[in-house]
C-alpha cells in the first residue's frame, strides 16, 4: 500500500511541475563573433515504455508452497514491484486443483486470496482486461465473495465493481448453485447422521442381548416319560406322559404281582379249599369268587400296560415331531459405558486414566 501511495503521489508531481521557460531571443541588431551553428537533425520520439505483459507466466519459484509464493507476491507488491509480484501470482494460479481433497481445498483458499492481488498488479500495470478477467474467476470461485475495505486502492476497488456489476446474471446463478448444493449437502449429512445413530442404536440393542444356543439330541427326544417333551421346552406335554406312563405302568406291575399271587381258577379244587373271612370264620372256596378275582386283575393288568404302551409310544412321536436340533434363547445383559475412570495407587504415587470398552 505505501509502494502504491508513493507511486501514484510521484506520478502527480510530476504532472503538476512548470515547463520551463525558453530562453531570450537574440536580436538581429547585436553582432556575433561566431558563425551560426547548423540545426541539430531531428531526433526520433521516444516511444511509450511497453507494459509488461503476465502471459504467459513463468514457472513459480522452486521449493515453495503455495503460502509461501503468495506470501512473496506480497511482499513485492508492497514493495512497488507489481510485475515481479504479477508474475509469481501468475506461476501460482497456474496450478489446477481438486477441491474435493484436503491439499486442493488448502490450496483454494489461498488462491481467494491470491486473485485479488494478482488483479491488483495487473491493475497497476495497466492490463485492466487481464485483470478483469482475473476477477470474473474469483467470483465465479466464490460467489458471494467481498474485497475487503481498505486493503487494496479505489481503482482496484472500481475494478471488481464493474465487473460484478457486468455479469451479475450469471454470479447471481453461481449463487443460487452453491446455495442449492449447501443445502443438498446438508440434507445428505443430515441422512447420513440418521442411518448412523439408527446403527448405532441397532447395535446397542444387539449388544443388549445374550443369546444362548442349546444344542438338542435325537436320542433324548426317544427316551419316555416326556424326557423328550421336556428337552424340547414343552412342560406340559412333558408333565402329561410322565404322570400317564408311570402310572399306566406302576397300575400293571401292581396288577401283575396281584394276580401273581392268586390261584389259578382251573388248578383250585373248590371243596377243598377253605378261606376265612373278616370275622375269622372258615368256609369253603367260593370257585366264582376266585375266577372273578383273577380276571379282574387280570384284565387291570392288561389294560393298564396297554394304555402305558400306548402312551409311551405317542409321547416318542409327539417328541419327534416337535424336535428342534437348536434352542436360541435371548436375554438381556448391562451395557459398560464406553469410558470408565481408572486410577492405581501405588507406593511411587497415583495413577489415574481412563479405560475404553468396546
Amino acid at each position: 500500500m505505501v509502494a502504491w501511495a508513493c507511486l501514484m503521489g510521484a506520478t502527480r508531481s510530476a504532472r503538476a511541475q512548470p515547463a520551463p521557460e525558453p530562453p531570450p531571443a537574440e536580436s538581429p541588431d547585436a553582432p556575433s563573433d561566431t558563425q551560426p551553428e547548423a540545426p541539430p537533425e531531428a531526433q526520433p520520439a521516444p516511444e511509450p515504455p511497453a507494459v509488461p505483459s503476465p502471459d504467459p507466466p513463468k514457472p513459480a519459484p522452486q521449493g515453495l508452497d503455495a503460502e509461501s509464493l503468495l506470501d512473496l507476491a506480497t511482499s513485492r507488491f508492497e514493495r512497488g514491484n507489481y510485475a515481479k509480484a504479477a508474475e509469481i501470482l501468475a506461476g501460482l494460479l497456474r496450478v489446477e486443483i481438486d477441491p474435493e481433497t484436503p491439499e486442493g481445498k488448502k490450496r483454494r483458499d489461498v488462491y481467494l486470496r491470491a486473485r485479488p492481488l494478482y488483479a491488483a498488479c495487473l491493475v497497476a500495470m495497466g492490463n485492466e482486461e487481464r485483470a478483469d478477467r482475473v476477477i470474473l474467476e474469483q467470483y465465479r470461485d466464490d460467489p458471494f465473495y467481498e474485497l475487503p475495505r481498505g486493503m487494496f486502492p479505489q481503482p482496484v476497488v472500481d475494478r471488481f465493481i464493474e465487473v460484478e456489476a457486468a455479469h451479475r446474471e450469471e454470479i447471481e446463478r453461481r449463487k443460487a448453485d452453491v446455495v442449492a448444493g449447501q443445502q443438498d449437502l446438508a440434507k445428505k449429512r443430515a441422512a447420513l447422521a440418521k442411518a448412523r445413530a439408527a446403527r448405532l442404536a441397532e447395535l446397542e440393542r444387539m449388544a443388549a442381548e445374550k443369546v444362548i444356543v442349546t444344542t438338542r439330541s435325537r436320542f433324548i427326544a426317544a427316551v419316555p416319560f416326556g424326557i423328550g417333551q421336556f428337552q424340547n421346552d414343552d412342560i406340559g406335554w412333558g408333565a402329561f406322559f410322565a404322570v400317564g406312563e408311570g402310572l399306566m405302568f406302576t397300575t400293571a406291575l401292581v396288577s401283575f404281582i396281584y394276580v401273581e399271587t392268586l390261584p389259578a381258577p382251573d388248578s383250585v379244587d373248590c371243596g377243598s379249599q377253605i378261606e376265612f373271612d373278616d370275622d375269622g370264620v372258615a368256609r369253603p372256596v367260593s370257585c366264582s369268587a376266585l375266577t372273578e378275582r383273577y380276571l379282574i386283575g387280570r384284565g387291570i393288568n392288561y389294560a393298564s400296560l396297554g394304555v402305558g404302551l400306548g402312551l409311551l409310544v405317542s409321547g416318542i412321536i409327539e417328541a419327534q415331531v416337535s424336535f428342534e436340533a437348536q434352542d436360541v434363547t435371548k436375554t438381556k445383559r448391562a451395557i459398560p459405558p464406553p469410558v470408565t475412570p481408572d486410577a492405581i495407587v501405588t507406593e511411587e504415587g497415583a495413577y489415574f486414566g481412563l479405560t475404553g470398552r468396546f
